[in-house]
């Protein structure tokens, strides 16, 4: 037999099922299997960001805080459990509108799954109307490991002690676009481009002043 979807494994644990209880004759389960259908007919995708437009505290060069973090939903639209092996998950691009050669790459994994508890092993459950969530701060750094805020002129900023000093940057509008392959046996789903707007308050560094 072949290798099915979560779904043609659940067609034919309920025919199996049925089969038995009414005691008739074998049934082939490849007979039984329904035609396969593109994911967009049983999980829908959301990408955000985590409080877009405010700053993103970079702290000796690493995100301090989940502010300009990646939220990722993907929901169960059908009327039954989805259960499979895991797919390669959310893969997004990431690029500077105003430059696109400045441009990023990152993957979103299982560690990045913020309700873990769907997943055992390498098995992920959905149950109907939920969703699996996965949150993941990159590192705001191109592929080249370029950070995108030295791309942004940025004004020094003075706050009341203790608090200390950091270098406030321009905004900056991202574009996103990407694909998400939750389970194994299924095809991708894709997130059209979509712009975000980050801003960055830079610690430990010098200030670009504001032209």
């Amino acid at each position: 037999m072949g290798h099915y979807s979560f779904f043609d494994s659940l067609v034919c644990r309920r025919v199996l099922v049925a089969v038995f209880a009414l005691a008739a004759t074998t049934v082939s389960c490849d007979e039984s299997l329904p035609p396969r259908e593109p994911p967009g007919t049983y999980l829908n995708g959301e990408l955000t960001v985590s409080d877009e437009g405010n700053n993103t505290r970079i702290v000796r060069g690493v995100p301090a805080n989940v502010t300009g973090a990646f939220r990722v939903r993907i929901g169960n639209l059908h009327n039954e459990v989805l259960q499979d092996t895991i797919g390669s998950l959310v893969t997004l691009e990431i690029w500077w509108k105003e430059h696109p050669e400045v441009a990023s790459t990152i993957k979103l994994g299982a560690s990045d799954l913020a309700n873990g508890g769907l997943l055992k092993g390498r098995v992920l459950t959905l149950p109907t109307d939920s969703a699996a969530i996965f949150i993941h701060q990159w590192s705001h750094k191109t592929d080249d490991g370029t950070p995108f805020w030295n791309y942004l002129f940025s004004n020094p900023v003075n706050p009341p002690y203790p608090q200390e000093p950091y270098c406030q940057t321009e905004r900056m509008t991202i574009v996103v676009r990407g694909t998400a392959q939750l389970f194994h046996s299924t095809g991708p789903l894709y997130f059209s481009e979509q712009e975000f707007h980050l801003a960055y308050a830079v610690y430990g560094e010098s200030c670009r002043p504001l032209l």
